[in-house]
């Protein structure tokens, strides 16, 4: 995961500063799904995109905290509140690297005149995919799901990110390199959660005895 994710996020990355194929199809999907879009689609994807709002998954990460917290997993609890602010650190530290403005044309949002930010890669889009598949993968590593039931949790989480990069993609606040890159390197991330909490597990189960 970690691997795969970097290797994608700076093909999209170098793909993006020599302005290549990929980064060429930003402007003409953008104007067709603004094109396509209907009254409906503007609601429900609207929607469907307030999941990566800091109103919604704030309280959710908050409240997981808690829980974990009152059932004295400290060690999950630390790895989930690294997990969330870290991702926040990577997505702000990125888009102030690159500084990609976001779109004005094709977009159903305005941006503040005075500092519209940047959108490479996607803040919702890293929120959601990187709240979700931690929730996940602490549940699998307290075995609050089952190793058979983790592969559709798994699925789920896949599911639920790229709905949100599409979403944010039909709404005209994103570009197709922001949600992909935003997908890329939330999958790193999540790998290096995953390789934390393998490392827990075993600092946990002590040291293996001898024969």
């Amino acid at each position: 995961m970690l691997l795969t994710g970097s290797a994608a996020f700076l093909a999209i990355a170098a793909d993006l500063h020599f302005h290549g194929l990929l980064s060429q199809c930003d402007e003409p999907i953008h104007k067709f799904l603004h094109t396509h879009s209907d009254p409906f689609g503007v609601i429900l994807f609207s929607a469907l995109s307030f999941l990566g709002e800091f109103a919604l998954l704030g309280p959710f990460a908050f409240a997981v905290g808690i829980y974990l917290f009152l059932q004295r997993r400290l060690r999950p609890l630390f790895i989930w509140a690294t997990a969330l602010l870290g991702s926040a650190i990577i997505n702000e530290s990125l888009k102030h690297l690159f500084k990609v403005p976001r779109p004005t044309r094709y977009t159903y949002y305005v941006w503040e005149t005075t500092h519209p930010g940047y959108s490479f890669p996607s803040g919702h889009t890293m929120g959601v995919a990187i709240t979700a598949g931690a929730l996940v993968l602490l549940a699998r590593h307290l075995e609050l799901i089952t190793p058979k039931t983790f592969p559709r949790a798994t699925a789920a989480v896949i599911a639920l990110s790229l709905a949100v990069a599409f979403a944010l993609l039909y709404m005209g606040v994103h570009t197709l390199t922001d949600v992909l890159s935003a997908l890329a390197i939330s999958l790193a991330w999540l790998g290096a959660i995953a390789l934390l909490l393998n490392a827990t597990r075993r600092v946990s189960a002590g040291p293996s005895p001898r024969e």
